[in-house]
């Protein structure tokens, strides 16, 4: 973890088959899953109100219906791939999703435990199951152009 925090990273080869221009190099090659926020509605209610006998078999009921609205949000699996960190892009190929992010549209990233989500200019947030942190110390590096050099650490303090 500290040498990816530090150290140079060296770029890595990728299996996916994709392309890179002259000085786009990736650092960055891993199994992702693309996870998304999902919402589902349901009502909860209840009818009253009294119920008179017309005739045998024949009823009239005078009621009313009220109901509230239940929201429950999770988390799942929208779609499985490879995630690939250069130093000009995030590169998400995928089962049934493909998408090519450049880092300079990237506004901020949040690190998981286990992955990382993108926050990027325009559209909505993208959140990564990596299984590591990774990805996320490699995208930090490459958005701050230091993959290629070594980064000073902070001094510790040393006050009684």
């Amino acid at each position: 973890m500290k040498a990816l925090a530090f150290e140079p990273i060296v770029p890595v080869e990728t299996t996916q088959g994709l392309h890179f221009d002259g000085s786009e190099r990736p650092y960055y090659s891993g199994p992702a899953e693309l996870l998304g926020m999902h919402t589902v509605t349901r009502r909860v209610g209840a009818s009253t109100g009294p119920s008179f006998r017309v005739a045998k078999g024949v009823y009239w009921r005078a009621s009313a219906f009220s109901s509230r609205p239940i929201r429950e949000s999770f988390v799942e699996v929208d779609d499985q791939g490879m995630l690939v960190v250069t130093n000009k892009r995030v590169i998400f190929v995928g089962h049934s999703e493909n998408m090519a992010l450049p880092i300079a549209r990237i506004l901020s990233t949040e690190p998981y435990s286990d992955g990382l989500m993108l926050n990027p200019e325009r559209g909505r947030s993208m959140t990564f199951r990596t299984g590591s942190q990774d990805a996320w110390f490699i995208l930090e590096r490459a958005r701050f152009g230091s993959l290629d050099q070594r980064v000073a650490e902070t001094p510790r303090s040393t006050e009684p």
